[in-house]
């Protein structure tokens, strides 16, 4: 069975038409997609093209003249009473996307007309290669500088798609959608983690770029941080916005609102050094610069002070929902909330992979010592899946800090005194890892004193808290 095709090409939320799609590639037929801004039709098209292996364009209706397809008369040809053509874009393309269909002028549809029978030509032109031929529009009255499409060009589609909105995907979803990294929406990103500063910064412009650099190499850590919360928050607020005040807060700008949010926080991450106290408060800020209010057509359908309605509701929604506890808790609740909470694959996922990656290099470093005992009983609470994973994590930790020659720790058997109650050895071999990690990671004595007691105390704070879980799976 194959089923959600294009999952695979990272095309999220497209489920309900994806059987459609297939079947006009399937044919050939002319295909037209229709969907509101920013519902991510040029990008779906393009990962299809890219998955097919076959070359591809895209082509803007309103901008585009027959020139810029057909290509130019050859003068020497028409010397000759011939007419040819040179430059054509479409001379070796498979596949062509037209774009924003329902702005070209009604003499510009009328070329294409031709351009949508079989066999494909141009101006007479053969266009042998062509094969696919989709189009793409927005409807609706909110949208200016539109052009009503002729039957007779509508009649030439054999598919008509609409294109599903945020407010109809699913959360998981909207979540995959807003994972998705693409450098040509950032592209400052990779510019400032490239760029050069001098050591000794004087001039203001140095001063600007230095900054602009140390704000880009925390941004991975703070989306590391903070990004399940503020994907969680954005999912949640399209639903208010939606059901609310029926404004549709498409994935386009919910893309824009995470990278803002993202960038905002490693901007006064870098200015004042401080971690971020009131994230929701951040949110509200950085989405009010994030949405035209006041520039015109259908934006205005949502006004601030619904806004603020609206950030308040998104706030309740989410105060005890799985984010918030994995955003807010401490790692062993973290634990006991991966060990015990009612979660579904992915989200477990998501609780292990915050816990493996945590901003508290000592904390994400014990906390595969802690898991493993888990992974090794026999009535494991936990997924195969998942115990690879932790094992897996837990190899790199331990080869990285504490598989020496002679040492306490030997192999995975050996953690299990961190959990079973009685041992005897358990404070021996909290002194060995304590000791290891403050002669690893302490600069000086103090600092070695300082990681050995939060040592200690974080394992047999765990020890003590997660006993109880343990003992209860053991003995099943």
């Amino acid at each position: 069975m194959i089923d959600k095709i294009f999952h695979r090409l990272n095309i999220y939320g497209w489920e309900p038409v994806e059987d459609y799609l297939l079947a006009a590639l399937l044919t050939g037929g002319n295909l037209l997609l229709v969907g509101e801004k920013g519902s991510g039709k040029n990008f779906a098209v393009s990962r299809i093209a890219k998955a097919m292996d076959i070359k591809f364009t895209i082509i803007n209706a309103c901008t585009a003249q027959i020139s810029d397809l057909i290509g130019f008369y050859n003068p020497r040809s028409l010397s000759e009473g011939k007419l040819e053509y040179v430059n054509s874009p479409l001379t070796d393309r498979k596949f062509l996307m037209i774009d924003e269909v329902n702005r070209s002028h009604l003499n510009l549809q009328n070329q294409l007309i031709e351009l949508l029978n079989l066999p494909r030509q141009l101006m007479g032109q053969p266009l042998e290669e062509l094969v696919f031929v989709w189009a793409a529009m927005n409807q609706g009255s909110q949208y200016f500088a539109t052009e009503p499409l002729d039957p007779a060009f509508t009649g030439k589609f054999s598919f008509f798609i609409p294109v599903p909105c945020a407010s109809d995907m699913k959360d998981e979803d909207l979540n995959k959608l807003l994972d998705l990294k693409n450098a040509v929406n950032a592209p400052g990103l990779s510019y400032w983690k490239e760029a050069q500063t001098d050591k000794d910064v004087q001039s203001g412009t140095n001063v600007l770029q230095k900054f602009l650099r140390r704000a880009a190499t925390k941004y991975g850590r703070i989306e590391k941080e903070y990004g399940e919360f503020i994907k969680c928050y954005l999912i949640n607020l399209q639903r208010v916005l939606s059901n609310e005040n029926g404004y549709e807060l498409d994935g386009r700008r919910m893309k824009m609102i995470y990278r803002n949010s993202l960038s905002y926080l490693s901007v006064l991450k870098t200015k004042t050094g401080r971690d971020v106290e009131n994230i929701t408060e951040i949110m509200r800020q950085a989405i009010k610069y994030s949405i035209p209010w006041d520039i015109g057509g259908s934006e205005q359908s949502i006004g601030e002070v619904q806004f603020e309605a609206a950030h308040s509701l998104t706030k309740s929604a989410i105060k005890n929902s799985f984010v918030m506890k994995l955003y807010r808790s401490d790692s062993i609740e973290k634990i006991e909330f991966l060990i015990k909470g009612e979660l579904s694959i992915f989200e477990k996922r998501k609780v292990l992979n915050h816990l493996l990656d945590a901003s508290d290099k000592i904390e994400s470093i014990l906390v595969p010592l802690l898991l493993a005992p888990f992974c090794l009983i026999k009535s494991s609470p936990l997924s195969e899946v998942i115990r690879v994973e932790i094992l897996k994590g837990l190899k790199n930790k331990l080869y990285e800090y504490f598989l020496v020659k002679n040492k306490k720790i030997k192999d995975m058997d050996d953690l299990k005194i961190f959990i079973t109650p009685g041992n005897k050895n358990l404070e021996m071999k909290i002194d060995y890892i304590a000791n290891t990690l403050g002669g690893k990671l302490g600069n000086n004595d103090a600092q070695c004193r300082q990681i050995d007691k939060k040592v200690r105390q974080f394992l047999l704070d765990g020890r003590k808290r997660l006993k109880q879980i343990y003992d209860e799976y053991s003995k099943k």
